[in-house]
């Protein structure tokens, strides 16, 4: 008898459940399937780097694209806040809140991070479609770390050291000097450079195009899963290799260069200066 009712109470509740997820989603589906207007809010900031060593960069939906200013020791920030509204949020003067940013300085750091409104819905669907695209730029000695998803990253023109990490967006990186670590998933990463300190390039579900100047040096490691690597144009000395990995030399350095992938190719040539 107990069992009975115990029975019969996981049924009711597994009802309840359904009747509780079938609502939200009649609720949710109703604005889902409202039509949608983009609005584009453009917001200017300007910083300085007196005293930093480090800029750092915590971003969710949308690109980021940092160049050098040679202008003066600020940092510029444009972040272009994309939003889709309904007609009834378009018309309301709250939806520039949907989506933040907050900058902190303190000690020898500059933090710039996005912050979303939370959805109140009961069983919350996805958020709405807000993107933040930033335009930054900075003098070329800071150092760069950079945390994006579901956007690209972009980074021209830094002798700091740069560290990046992105999911489900491709990443550029051209003209640095320094140090450099890259971790991609479901993303491609594009590198052109002339010199290193050291780099440390991943990427899975991905592929990695490395194009090097005349004169780059550099003591190659390269592995990958489910991939090709390809050398093109390049001559390397203390050559050791097989299939899916391949170590070799470009000159007389220490610098190390180490790239791998999970299902994508690497691919190695040398720019070509008219």
């Amino acid at each position: 008898m107990e069992e009975k009712m115990n029975t019969k109470n996981r049924k009711v509740l597994t009802i309840v459940i359904l009747l509780i997820f079938i609502i939200s989603f009649l609720f949710s589906g109703c604005n889902l399937l409202q039509r949608r207007y983009e609005k584009v809010v453009t917001k200017n900031y300007t910083v300085s780097s007196s005293g930093k060593n480090i800029l750092k960069i915590d971003n969710d939906n949308g690109n980021i694209k940092i160049v050098n200013n040679s202008k003066d020791s600020n940092i510029y920030v444009r972040a272009d806040i994309k939003l889709h509204l309904t007609k009834r949020e378009l018309k309301s003067e709250n939806y520039e809140n949907m989506a933040s940013i907050k900058i902190d300085s303190s000690d020898n750091e500059i933090k710039i991070t996005s912050y979303y409104t939370i959805e109140k819905d009961i069983i919350k669907f996805g958020r709405k479609s807000i993107n933040i695209n930033y335009t930054i730029e900075v003098p070329r000695h800071l150092d760069l770390e950079v945390e994006n998803i579901n956007g690209d990253i972009v980074i021209r023109d830094n002798d700091g050291n740069i560290r990046i990490s992105n999911i489900n967006g491709d990443a550029e990186l051209k003209s640095l000097t320094g140090k450099i670590f890259a971790e991609l998933k479901n993303g491609k990463i594009k590198c052109e450079l002339d010199s290193t300190k050291g780099i440390n390039l991943s990427a899975v579900n991905g592929k990695v195009d490395f194009r090097i100047g005349e004169n780059f040096t550099g003591n190659f490691d390269m592995q990958t899963v489910n991939g090709k690597i390809k050398r093109e144009t390049v001559n390397f000395s203390s050559i050791v290799s097989d299939k899916k990995s391949f170590k070799g030399s470009i000159g007389s350095t220490d610098t190390k260069v180490l790239i791998e992938t999970v299902n994508g190719n690497i691919t190695i040539t040398k720019r070509r200066d008219i």
